[in-house]
């Protein structure tokens, strides 16, 4: 690896970590303070999830740097570079659309949101997973925009599916605003 691509791995690494804070700082106020009082966090499984959750994720996020970026342990997985590249860009294109799918199409809990920071955070996650995949090592200069292309392929799909969640039969207004119902 040149110091040119670890300088990028290494900024990509901070950036995840920065993006990865912020969504879980996120998730912890909108998902469960909003549920649980502040004397009773200890005995809330919600917090207790989070926080071992939030814990591996800190030990992954380590483990990145101390595995792939430092180049201590060489680790490949040569199923998925020697597969065709259309199968990797289909399977691309899935991890990319996943996010939009989780916050407009599956149905969550009731009391379950997925708030901004948490959505760029998927998106920034799916796009670094998909230039990996598609494996852009001939175009290693371009691994930045590679990843925003993914970036905003991910913003693409999440602004066409929440215009097809509001698509309907229903010929009368679902709420408030009578103007901009898709039929």
């Amino acid at each position: 690896m040149t110091d040119n691509e670890k300088k990028n791995k290494i900024f990509a690494w901070v950036i995840f970590g920065l993006l990865g804070f912020l969504a879980f700082r996120e998730f912890l106020m909108v998902n469960i303070l909003v549920y649980v009082n502040i004397e009773d966090l200890w005995q809330s499984k919600r917090f207790i999830v989070f926080l071992i959750a939030a814990v591996i994720s800190l030990f992954m996020w380590v483990g990145y740097y101390l595995w792939f970026i430092s180049g201590k342990i060489e680790f490949k997985v040569k199923r998925f570079t020697s597969s065709p590249l259309w199968i990797r860009s289909l399977i691309s294109a899935a991890i990319i659309i996943t996010p939009s799918l989780a916050k407009w199409i599956i149905p969550l809990p009731e009391n379950f949101l997925l708030g901004a920071w948490m959505m760029v955070f998927s998106f920034y996650v799916s796009s670094l997973l998909s230039v990996e995949l598609v494996d852009l090592k001939d175009r290693s200069g371009h691994w930045f925009l590679s990843g925003g292309i993914f970036f905003m392929l991910g913003g693409t799909g999440y602004s066409l599916f929440s215009k097809i969640n509001l698509v309907t039969a229903y010929p009368f207004t679902t709420y408030w605003s009578e103007g901009n119902r898709f039929f």
